[in-house]
């Protein structure tokens, strides 16, 4: 490849609207999420957590009991690893939602992008049905936290025994001791949305979703707790993004030209020309890192190989930014939360999105900080504590409330309206987040399950 094919490719696949993305007349655009959970075995008497699941190892891996309930409901099983060991990889549904496996063994529920957070909600809910259904057969326990709150790194362990993720461990231990923190002690919730067709909705859209995920950290924070500790921060898991590596991670933001596309695609292939190698299939005993970044492999052969397509595509996952493009946003900023708030985050970006009114007066809030959000982004791991990350958190929550109200009925129901509303009043408009709750059930020795 060369770097004109790949700036090519990132305008006509990653910053060009997805073909599949067409939502029905009365939809305001599709809405997708990837919620991620922690696994324990539990003990029968107090429900407390005693060790970490097994994905594949042990009388009853998880990936197996899981494999098994979905096979029931029409789940088909995709495997990696040798013909004599296979390996659950993923779970697919004919609705396009799967079942997935982290690093560290959390169970991830990628869902299909869908017309309407109703359809999103209700199959949301499907799933977790399956994992509701594990949970009470055996001594098994999910929790959505954005840290984990029981069990280090070294008990958990690598659990996907894939090059790609040796690789990727190799590369952040040799960073940062947040590395493996990172693979095997975090969850998040990732939110899809549609880019847009028009030009001016798709600036407008990218540059509100880099802005608000500073605001989003902070606003949803869930990760106070570490290996059955107080952090001293509300949002941990944002911290440990924050500090792994800054070639991959944070954010793309254009240094002067914000109001032109071919800017934000520029800072984009910026950041991916830049970050270091990881994995390079075929290449499977070793990982890179270092001066090996995507640029150099452009100019400069690496074990008798030039870069293909196929590379490309695979180094472009592994680039870990607080929004990603893939033909919509993967808006990546927010702490898993509980089952009865997991909801909100995506009914909150939804009312700024695809309310256009809503969507200007957030990139009015937004854009005299545009180029501050890493101050913000460590400013938001402490909550709503700072006045001005405060401040602005109640202005978008209005103006994101205001936003989902005017979406069409058939999009989001009242209840989610009410939901969000409840949100705002319980943690927001006090200064709380749910990391607050959090800190409470480990002081009351409470089990930190969902």
């Amino acid at each position: 490849m060369t770097k004109e094919e790949c700036l090519e490719d990132l305008r006509e696949r990653l910053f060009s609207p997805k073909s599949s993305s067409a939502v029905a007349l009365d939809s305001p655009g599709k809405v997708g999420l990837e919620q991620e959970a922690f696994a324990f075995v539990k003990d029968s008497q107090t429900g407390q957590p005693i060790r970490p699941t097994s994905l594949y190892e042990g009388a009853s891996p998880l990936a197996r009991l899981l494999g098994e309930k979905c096979q029931n409901r029409g789940g088909k099983a995709h495997f990696f690893g040798t013909k004599d060991s296979p390996k659950i990889d993923k779970i697919s549904f004919a609705s396009g939602d799967n079942f997935q496996f982290e690093p560290g063994g959390q169970v991830e529920i990628a869902t299909a992008p869908y017309s309407s957070l109703i359809e999103l909600e209700q199959n949301l809910k499907k799933m977790q049905g399956i994992l509701e259904e594990i949970q009470e057969e055996n001594p098994v326990t999910f929790a959505q936290i954005g840290t984990h709150p029981y069990f280090t790194g070294e008990e958990i362990g690598l659990q996907l025994p894939k090059p790609r993720y040796r690789h990727l461990q190799s590369y952040f231990n040799s960073l940062h001791p947040a590395g493996q923190q990172m693979m095997l002690q975090t969850c998040s919730q990732h939110i899809n949305l549609d880019l847009g067709e028009k030009e001016e909705t798709q600036l407008l859209r990218i540059g509100v979703a880099q802005g608000i995920c500073p605001l989003l950290s902070a606003i949803f924070a869930n990760s106070p707790i570490l290996e059955r500790k107080n952090s001293g921060k509300k949002s941990l898991r944002s911290t440990l993004w924050k500090n792994l590596d800054s070639k991959r991670t944070g954010f793309w933001i254009p240094e002067k030209e914000i109001h032109s596309k071919e800017a934000w695609i520029e800072a984009y292939s910026k950041m991916a020309f830049n970050a270091p190698l990881l994995n390079v299939k075929g290449i499977d005993d070793c990982w890179f890192g270092g001066p090996f970044t995507w640029a150099y492999w452009l100019e400069n052969e690496i074990e008798g190989r030039k870069p293909t397509f196929f590379d490309w595509e695979n180094h472009l996952s592994l680039l870990f930014p607080q929004v990603r493009m893939k033909g919509f946003l993967e808006v990546r900023a927010t702490d898993a939360l509980s089952r009865n708030w997991q909801i909100v985050p995506a009914a909150f970006l939804s009312g700024i999105i695809y309310s256009s009114k809503s969507l200007e007066a957030t990139w009015e809030i937004l854009a005299p900080k545009i180029h501050k959000l890493d101050l913000l982004c460590q400013q938001a791991s402490d909550g709503l504590k700072e006045d001005e990350i405060f401040r602005m958190a109640g202005e978008i929550f209005q103006v994101a409330g205001d936003g989902l109200q005017s979406l069409p009925e058939t999009f989001r129901s009242d209840s989610q309206i009410q939901l969000l509303e409840s949100f705002f009043e319980h943690f927001t408009a006090k200064r709380r987040t749910p990391a607050d709750d959090l800190l409470e059930k480990l002081s009351l020795n409470k089990p930190l399950i969902y």
